[in-house]
């Protein structure tokens, strides 16, 4: 599926005026010059021509909205929106799949643990973790915070 800005906006944000609506395009074209959504093909499509975003970018732009709540610099935003894109390689990959689909589907309760580093600080980190919350605590390390998202919750209704 592929998909214009103005119809990732109207998706993700439903019960938004005109005005609303004209506004969260605007964020989301300012993200994707950004690199934190990843239009398909080029950045700059040319004069006339609409980017379109694969339907996955419709779930990125879910998150996005939601963190920029929290006022995360639009770099650090970025790198997470590539950490949700990448899912993690390795062991826990199959995992992460799975439960990235589940929270798609709102087949689980999936929540993700954004563990921050120092953000000011050069080279400052952050991490993922998908998690479902009953019965299963995360631990950061003491010189984290972290910004819990309830996925489920944030994709319900988008049914890409």
């Amino acid at each position: 599926m592929e998909l214009t800005v103005r119809e990732i906006a109207k998706r993700v944000a439903p019960d938004m005026d005109a005005t609303a609506i004209n506004r969260l395009v605007r964020q989301l074209r300012h993200w994707t010059l950004a690199g934190a959504l990843k239009p398909i093909g080029p950045v700059s499509s040319g004069v006339g021509h609409h980017r379109k975003y694969s339907g996955e970018s419709l779930y990125i732009a879910a998150i996005l909205i939601e963190l920029s709540r929290y006022r995360l610099p639009v770099n650090e935003m970025a790198g997470l929106a590539l950490l949700f894109l990448i899912m993690p390689r390795g062991a826990n990959r199959p995992r992460w799949a799975t439960m990235w689909q589940q929270a798609k589907a709102g087949e689980a309760v999936i929540h993700a643990a954004i563990a921050l580093g120092d953000l000011h600080k050069k080279g400052g980190s952050a991490d993922v973790v998908l998690y479902v919350p009953e019965g299963n605590p995360i631990t950061l390390d003491k010189e984290n915070s972290a910004i819990i998202l309830n996925l489920t919750r944030l994709f319900s209704g988008l049914g890409a």
